[in-house]
């Protein structure tokens, strides 16, 4: 069909017949011209401009996705270190709550000696 416009002649067919023209070199099949030459050099620099800056914000925001999940664990070893440090607070004041515990009862009563129950079998 393009060649058939193509080989048509009248009076106001001329941009018809042009934009048939460049599909037909865009499909490979016509010879293109010097200008054609240019365009498609122009249009390849603009894609690769492109593809250039589609990989920048790509890697940017992978950057910004590291950093984040770096945050992350961050946090999550700080909470497991608040965590054990809770834990061994708590152990060490349960142990220091039944020393002192034993501490002031042998004071109050230093005639009451402890009491050991037989194990039962």
């Amino acid at each position: 069909m393009s060649m058939a416009i193509m080989n048509m002649e009248g009076e106001g067919i001329a941009d018809v017949r042009e934009f048939f023209r460049k599909r037909l070199v865009g499909m490979g099949i016509g010879k293109p011209t010097e200008e054609d030459i240019a365009r498609m050099q122009a249009a390849s620099q603009r894609t690769s401009a492109q593809d250039d800056l589609m990989k920048a914000m790509a890697q940017e925001a992978e950057a910004k996705s590291v950093n984040e999940r770096a945050k992350v664990l961050k946090t999550m070893a700080e909470v497991q270190k608040v965590d054990s440090e809770t834990i061994k607070n708590l152990a060490g004041v349960d142990m220091e709550s039944a020393k002192n515990a034993a501490a002031i009862s042998q004071a109050a009563n230093p005639q009451v000696q402890q009491i050991t129950l037989p194990a039962q079998a």
